[in-house]
């Protein structure tokens, strides 16, 4: 990591600062929202105006990602998920969700009710599944 690179917050951390401050103040009965509120429009603008500088003048950290799951773990994933008892099942059915569905984490699983899905077939009769509703995300994500 270059030195003015160690001396920057990552934008990540900047934003779950306010997202924590936010969420301290609401805990204790404040009815201002430091995130939406058009007074701290200003503060937000500023905030934005900052990790924008940041990422042109080249002191904006990547964000580190998890590295893909190699085969061999895959694998042993797929073994696991044969099992046949309730915990494997229920870790099967996440697992399924999370990689079908394309979702980051947990973050939209809360909204799933047992009419989420919508069972149908397709021209050649093979049976698939679709979500019945939309979900919505903190972060949606955004394809290039």
């Amino acid at each position: 990591m270059q030195a003015d690179q160690a001396q920057e917050y990552h934008k990540n951390s900047l934003k779950n600062v306010r997202a924590a401050i936010n969420r301290y103040l609401k805990d204790n009965g404040k009815d201002i929202d430091i995130v939406k509120d058009k007074e701290f429009k200003n503060a937000n603008s500023m905030l934005n105006a900052k990790l924008k500088f940041n990422l042109k003048s080249g002191i904006s950290r990547l964000t580190q990602h998890y590295q893909l799951i190699a085969l061999d773990k895959l694998g042993k994933i797929n073994a696991y998920l044969q099992k046949s008892d309730p915990v494997a099942l229920r870790f099967k059915i996440w697992y399924l969700l999370a990689i079908h569905f394309v979702t980051k984490g947990i973050e939209f699983h809360h909204q799933l009710t047992t009419t989420s899905l919508k069972f149908e077939y397709d021209k050649s009769g093979m049976e698939y599944i679709t979500l019945n509703h939309e979900t919505l995300q903190k972060n949606p994500l955004r394809w290039c």
